[in-house]
C-alpha cells in the first residue's frame, strides 16, 4: 500500500555531519524514542502558534514521542518543549509549526543516525543506494518525497520489522512487511560502522547482581549518548556519553556510590526510577547516599560531564554498595499509560478517548455498536495463547468470518465449561449493558480519564469499511506522514514485553473490514485500521 506525500518545502536540507556511528547506538537511539514515556498536560493540548490546533493527546502518561510534521528534536529538548506547555506533536493533516514538538520521520532518522535534519529527499546526500539482501539493522527504507523508515531486523516468524516516525509516534512497524516499503530504496548511512557493544546501553543496561559492586570502564567507548540532563539538578549539563547500570532492589535501604576518575576526565553519578531524563531522582559529581524506600527496578548511570562545550569522557571506577534499612517497601511510582491492551479507544463520535498505543502492542480499536458501545485496543492473533499475556481471560476470536483473528477482551470470549468468565455476556442481545457495562472496568476504564484522542478522528470516521480516508492522499502534507504503527523491540523497559514470538498477520495498514461476531450476534464488531497521509 502505497502513500502520496509532497516533499517538505519548508525546511532546508542540512549536510550531515561527517561522524560515524556504530549501528547498536543507532538502533539504541531508535529504540529510545519508541520507549520514551512522558506525560502530557492540559499546556501540551494546545499551541499558541496555530489558531485551529487539535492535539492527538489529552492529558495522562503515554509512551513513545510524539509525531510532530518537521519534528528534528533531541529527548532532552522534547522534555524541554513539554515542560514549557508545547504541543503535544500535530495531528494528521496538520501544519509544520514551531510551537509543537516531537519528530516527523526524517526527523527521527536524522537522530538515529545522528546528523543534521536531512528530509527523505535529501537522505541521499548522506547514504549509499544498497541491495536489500544487504540490509542490516541501522539501515534504512527511503521514498524520496514520501517517508523513511529504519530497517531493524526479522522477527521469528521472518517478517521484517522496521522503526518509523508515523501518527501518532515514533515506534515499530512488524506487521506491514516488505509490501509496506515497495518502491522504496534501501539505503545505508555514509558513515555507519559495525563491531560495537550494546552493554552499559538503554537496550542492555550492566546489571548489578550482587552487592557490593566494582566496575571500570571509559566513556569514550561507550555506544549511549542519549541522556543529557537530570530532573534532579537541570542545571548540569550531561551530553556527553553514559554507561547505564540497572539493580532491583526487593527491601528498603540505603545505596551508596562513588565515583573516580582523572584529569581531565569527569563522569558523574545518576539514579533513575526509570530511563527519562525526568524521572532522573539523584545526581552527585563524585558520591551518592540515597534513600530507597520503594522497592523495584532502578537505573545507575555514569555519565559524561560537558563543561563550556568541552566534552570530559574518559576512564572511571564506580564503587557501589546497597545496605537494607528494614521496614516495608513504599509502592515505586509507575506510569499507567494510555491506548495499551484492553484499554478503551477513540471511534467515532467518541474520539476523545485513547488512540491505541502501537507501543504497548496494539494497533486496532475494537468497537460495538448500540446504545452503551465500548470499545478496546486490540491487535492480531492466530491462537488465544497471543493474547493472554497481556488481555486478562482473554481470546483469538475470528471478528468477522473472514478470519481476521483479533485479540479480545473476557467479556467476549466464548463462556467456558465451568461457567465462570462470561457472566458479562448476553446472547440474547437486547441487554447492551451487560457487554457495555460489564467492560467499563475492562475496556472503558480509560473512559473516566479522558487521556487519549484518536489520532485519525476524521479519517476513521466511516469505521465501515471503505478504507476510511484512502483516497484522501490531497497533497496537503509533505515530507513525513505516512501509515500508523507499532513498535517494540529488545528494551530494557521491565514492564513492556513485546514483541511476541510471531505476531501474525498485519492489522494496522488498510482500510476498515465490518462484520458480525457470531457469538454477539447483536453487537457488530468494527475493527479501525489507521491510514495517516499527508
Amino acid at each position: 500500500m502505497r502513500y502520496l506525500l509532497v516533499s517538505l518545502l519548508l525546511l532546508p536540507a542540512f549536510s550531515a555531519r561527517a561522524q560515524s556511528i556504530d549501528r547498536v547506538e543507532v538502533i539504541d537511539r531508535a529504540q529510545a524514542y519508541c520507549y520514551h514515556p512522558w506525560t502530557c498536560t492540559s499546556a501540551n493540548l494546545r499551541a499558541s502558534c496555530v489558531a485551529d490546533y487539535d492535539s492527538l493527546y489529552t492529558v495522562g502518561d503515554h509512551l513513545g514521542v510524539p509525531y510532530d510534521w518537521g519534528g528534528y528534536v533531541s529527548l532532552h529538548q522534547f522534555g524541554v518543549d513539554i515542560r514549557n506547555g508545547l504541543g503535544a506533536g500535530t495531528p494528521p493533516y496538520g501544519a509544520v509549526a514551531a510551537c509543537t514538538t516531537g519528530v516527523d520521520c526524517s526527523g527521527y532518522v536524522s537522530k538515529c543516525w545522528d546528523i543534521a535534519h536531512n528530509t527523505t529527499s535529501s537522505m541521499g546526500n548522506v547514504s549509499t543506494v544498497i541491495n536489500r539482501t544487504d540490509l542490516l539493522p541501522g539501515d534504512a527504507l527511503n521514498d524520496p518525497g514520501n517517508h523513511i523508515e529504519l530497517y531493524a531486523g526479522t522477527l521469528a516468524g521472518g517478517t521484517p520489522y522496521f522503526y518509523h516516525a508515523a501518527p501518532p509516534n515514533a515506534h515499530m512497524n512488524w506487521y506491514t512487511g516488505w509490501a509496506g516499503v515497495q518502491g522504496f530504496d534501501a539505503i545505508r548511512y555514509d558513515h555507519v560502522t559495525s563491531g560495537g557493544s550494546d552493554l552499559g546501553t538503554m537496550s542492555n543496561p550492566i546489571v548489578i547482581d550482587h552487592w557490593p559492586y566494582t566496575d571500570n570502564r571509559d566513556t569514550t567507548e561507550s555506544q549511549s549518548d542519549i541522556l543529557d540532563a537530570c530532573g534532579a539538578d537541570w542545571t548540569k549539563d550531561e551530553s556527553g556519553r553514559e554507561y547505564v547500570y540497572v539493580f532491583t532492589t526487593t527491601v528498603p535501604g540505603i545505596l551508596t556510590a562513588t565515583v573516580s576518575d582523572g584529569a581531565g576526565v569527569d563522569i558523574d553519578l545518576h539514579v533513575y526510577q526509570d530511563l527519562a531524563e525526568h524521572d532522573c531522582i539523584a545526581r552527585h559529581d563524585s558520591t551518592l547516599d540515597i534513600q530507597i524506600n520503594a522497592c523495584g527496578t532502578y537505573y545507575l548511570v555514569l555519565d559524561t560531564y560537558v563543561s563550556g562545550g568541552v566534552d570530559q569522557a574518559g576512564p572511571y571506577t564506580l564503587n557501589a554498595d546497597f545496605t537494607p534499612t528494614g521496614g516495608v517497601c513504599q509502592a515505586k511510582p509507575e506510569y499507567d499509560f494510555q491506548g495499551g491492551p484492553g484499554k478503551a479507544c477513540a471511534f467515532p463520535n467518541h474520539e476523545d478517548l485513547s488512540y491505541c498505543n502501537p507501543n504497548l502492542g496494539v494497533t486496532t480499536c475494537i468497537y460495538t455498536t448500540g446504545t452503551n458501545p465500548i470499545s478496546f485496543c486490540s491487535r492480531s492473533c492466530q491462537v488465544d495463547a497471543d493474547c493472554t499475556d497481556d488481555f486478562v481471560d482473554g481470546c483469538c476470536l475470528d471478528i468477522d468470518g473472514e478470519s481476521n483473528f483479533y485479540c479480545m477482551i473476557e467479556s467476549f470470549c466464548p463462556v467456558q465449561p465451568d461457567g465462570g468468565t462470561d457472566a458479562g455476556v448476553d446472547a440474547g442481545g437486547g441487554d447492551d449493558g451487560g457487554a457495555g457495562g460489564d467492560d467499563a472496568g475492562v475496556g472503558g476504564d480509560d473512559a473516566g480519564t479522558g487521556t487519549d484522542e484518536i489520532p485519525d478522528a476524521g479519517a476513521d470516521a466511516d469505521a465501515g469499511g471503505d478504507d476510511a480516508g484512502s483516497g484522501s492522499d490531497s497533497g496537503s502534507g509533505s515530507d513525513e506522514k505516512t501509515d500508523g504503527g507499532t513498535d517494540a523491540g529488545d528494551y530494557s523497559r521491565t514492564d513492556i514485553d513485546w514483541p511476541p514470538d510471531d505476531p501474525g498477520e498485519d492489522c494496522g495498514c488498510g482500510g476498515g473490514s465490518a462484520g458480525s461476531l457470531g457469538m454477539l450476534g447483536v453487537f457488530l464488531i468494527f475493527f479501525l485500521r489507521r491510514r495517516f497521509v499527508s
